[in-house]
């Protein structure tokens, strides 16, 4: 699917749209940041936090953010607190990971 944002109607968007829209096509510009920011969403475990440890492992940035407030079905956690979980399981610190609950 190839959309302009402007064209975008959010209320006749396909799932399968929304994702690709979401997770798809995401180019990596090479630079180094302060932090490295997941916002939270049903498949952020799987489609985001993956890209987001291997750049922190590779010394792109210092620190993670995670946000995110939705508690979905398959967990008991907050969208962000489950990624912070996720990424500590993948060894990054804690001293690392910063937390927001928005959504």
């Amino acid at each position: 699917m190839l959309i302009k944002i402007s064209q975008i109607e959010p209320d006749q968007l396909t799932d399968l749209q929304m994702t690709e829209l979401l997770f798809e096509n995401v180019e990596d510009d090479i630079e180094n940041g302060d932090l490295i920011f997941v916002p939270g969403s049903s498949k952020a475990v799987q489609y985001r936090l993956p890209i987001a440890v291997q750049l922190y492992q590779e010394g792109r940035a210092g620190k993670i953010l995670f946000s995110g407030g939705v508690t979905w079905e398959d967990s008991s956690l907050p969208e962000s607190h489950k990624l912070k979980e996720k990424a500590i399981e993948q060894g990054v610190p804690e001293k690392d990971i910063l937390v927001e609950d928005l959504f």
